[in-house]
């Protein structure tokens, strides 16, 4: 089975928190590769759209025959964006005319207003509404370009591809040394804080993302109980220096008694 490329981009995520990237480059390099997945679920979602199929679903049959269009691969390609060039699978389609996108052309996307949605994907639930907002702001569309009707499906589509990244659940997965770091997050105003590490089968795992600065105990509380509901258990060794912040936090979100 081919790899999707939101999945290509997800486990480029995962990979930061190998132990080997140097810890003051991780959520620069989060916040990059999150706006990457953003604006590839865009990409993926106007195609399955445009085919009338997700991918890996057999073509329906009618009166005409097949449904035209068939997935062959995929070409990378640069587009321009405020933070600079941005690689993305751009989709090779055999019959029914080559793919020409109505959201992505020759303007210079502006990712300020997507780095909000990649943390409010962690922290609560995305609407529809407010990707379409974004992503109308970012991509520059106007009416000519997508319709309304089409860009409201595909923000959908991109509210459940951000959910499913950002509200994954850890039940049976043992953490080993976890990294905990928090750093300006591109495009976004303030700071964020980021939680991943290596588990103990050895695999390199991006966690959670959330608003707040190192100091705040309510912040990493909130972050590191999320992480509890979603079946994590307290980790056992630590990657990079824990602020005093943080111990507090683990405390209470890890072996607090129950209420």
């Amino acid at each position: 089975m081919r790899t999707r490329p939101v999945d290509r981009i997800l486990m480029r995520l995962d990979s930061l928190f190998d132990g080997v990237h140097e810890p003051s480059q991780v959520v620069t390099e989060v916040g990059r590769l999150s706006t990457q997945l953003v604006l590839q679920a865009t990409l993926d979602a106007e195609v399955a759209l445009y085919l009338g199929r997700d991918s890996g679903e057999q073509r329906t049959v009618g009166k005409s025959g097949p449904a035209p269009g068939v997935r062959s691969g995929h070409r990378v390609v640069m587009i321009r964006t405020t933070a600079g060039p941005v690689e993305l699978w751009w989709p090779r389609l055999r019959g029914g005319g080559g793919f020409v996108s109505r959201l992505y052309g020759m303007q210079t996307i502006d990712v300020q207003p997507l780095a909000p949605l990649v943390v409010a994907a962690h922290v609560r639930r995305l609407t529809a509404a407010e990707v379409q907002d974004a992503l109308t702001r970012s991509l520059g569309t106007t009416p000519l370009a997508v319709s309304p009707t089409t860009l409201a499906l595909i923000s959908g589509r991109v509210v459940q591809e951000c959910e499913a990244w950002g509200r994954r659940r850890f039940d049976g997965r043992e953490p080993g040394s976890i990294f905990f770091g928090a750093a300006p997050f591109a495009a976004a105003d303030g700071s964020v804080l980021v939680a991943g590490g290596v588990m103990r089968d050895g695999r390199p795992t991006f966690m959670a993302l959330a608003p707040g600065s190192a100091e705040s105990v309510e912040a990493w509380t909130t972050l590191l109980a999320d992480l509890a509901r979603r079946g994590l258990r307290a980790p056992a060794s630590f990657m990079n220096p824990v602020p005093s912040a943080l111990v507090t936090a683990l405390a209470r979100a890890f072996f607090a008694p129950a209420s």
